[in-house]
């Protein structure tokens, strides 16, 4: 008999060592209480001496799980169930400490939602339970012409055109040009648009395209102007 008890002993002691990899990565044992205290994403606590809350939006329902109710935050002493439904956390003044055991794979994430740029919506998943990636925004390119001749494409999260340059008003000032015509400012930089070309009907055409040499009345014929 005291041989049997002996045996039995040693294999409930060898039980209660077992061990299971926990959500950090670490090792703790089944069933342990232990609060391990948690960091943001990017390292930063979790707490700031008088309150507590994780990095990631919450629910504004104030009987959600996960960090605290409608503020985001909780307060010193404060105990609530882990992003991950699973685990208990407790705000403590050097942030929220959770205990870390194994949920079995079964992890019940809460049902909050994050809206994306582009106006979609992504939910918690994993063993972390983390927001899933929003969706990448790949715009189509499409230009629109903008009245003063400029072109702008779509961009931003909701592929919208950008804005036209705002309209420039130039002054209605005149230039004299050597043909007696007169030009005036045009934008976007107001500068003055260019004078008739100077042609000559003794030399072949330069002129561009649509336009013809022409000399007003009683000048030389190397006065000429392409209009």
């Amino acid at each position: 008999m005291i041989r049997t008890a002996y045996v039995f002993f040693f294999v409930l002691a060898g039980t209660s060592a077992l061990t299971v990899s926990a959500c950090s990565g670490g090792q703790i044992a089944v069933g342990s209480s232990a609060q391990a205290l948690q960091k943001q994403k990017d390292g930063s606590p979790t707490g700031n001496g008088t309150a507590c809350g994780w990095d990631l939006p919450v629910s504004n329902d104030p009987g959600a799980t996960g960090g605290g109710g409608a503020a985001g935050t909780s307060k010193i002493g404060d105990n609530f169930k882990g992003p991950d439904g699973c685990n208990d956390c407790t705000c403590t003044a050097q942030g929220i400490a959770c205990t870390e055991r194994d949920c079995g794979g079964n992890v019940a994430c809460t049902e909050e939602a994050k809206q994306c740029p582009d106006g979609s919506y992504v939910a918690r998943s994993g063993p972390k339970c983390e927001f899933v990636e929003c969706p990448g925004v790949a715009c189509t390119l499409e230009a629109l012409q903008c009245p003063d001749g400029s072109s702008v494409g779509r961009t931003g999260p909701k592929c919208e055109f950008t804005p036209c340059p705002t309209p420039v008003a130039c002054d209605t000032i005149a230039k004299v040009c050597p043909d007696g015509s007169a030009v005036g400012r045009v934008p976007p930089s107001c500068d003055f648009a260019p004078c008739p070309k100077a042609c000559s009907l003794d030399v072949p055409s330069t002129c561009p395209p649509g336009t013809t040499c022409q000399v007003p009345s009683g000048l030389p014929t190397r006065n000429g102007t392409c209009k």
